[in-house]
């Protein structure tokens, strides 16, 4: 059941467009009282994958939206884990596109953002994008 006292704003943080190289997702602002679910659309890969042709999702936190570091505790997400270099999902299987990624950002940084990490060499590339819904929750 929805939280009566939840809202929810929806933005699109990387454009759909097939990726050769890393693409870096527009910064979310999480509010004061809230946090990120960051979803990640990964397309039919136009590269056989394998571990030195693969694609890193990882999450990124930032206190002022311009010095980034990546999110390595998993105390501050939710619906996964995370690993070095913000790591939540690693995509080196072709089976493993065409699919939807998502993990949230509950941490104190007031901003998090997604990367597409293009690892190895991407003739063809493969399209991706992102969405990001930040929940604000009225703590009255």
């Amino acid at each position: 059941m929805a939280n009566n006292h939840e809202q929810r704003d929806w933005f699109q943080s990387l454009d759909p467009a097939v990726a050769k190289m890393t693409r870096v997702g527009m910064p979310i602002d999480q509010g004061e009282h809230g946090h990120v679910d960051h979803c990640v659309q990964i397309g039919v890969a136009g590269d056989l994958l394998s571990t030195s042709r693969c694609i890193s999702l990882r999450l990124d936190a930032s206190e002022d939206g311009a010095h980034w570091e990546p999110v390595v505790d998993d105390a501050h997400v939710s619906g996964g884990s995370v690993g070095a270099y913000g790591e939540f999902a690693m995509i080196d299987d072709s089976c493993e596109t065409g699919l939807i990624y998502s993990i949230r950002y509950r941490g104190k940084a007031c901003y998090s953002r997604i990367q597409v990490a293009m690892l190895g060499r991407h003739e063809k590339g493969t399209p991706v994008a992102a969405l990001a819904s930040r929940v604000s929750v009225d703590v009255h």
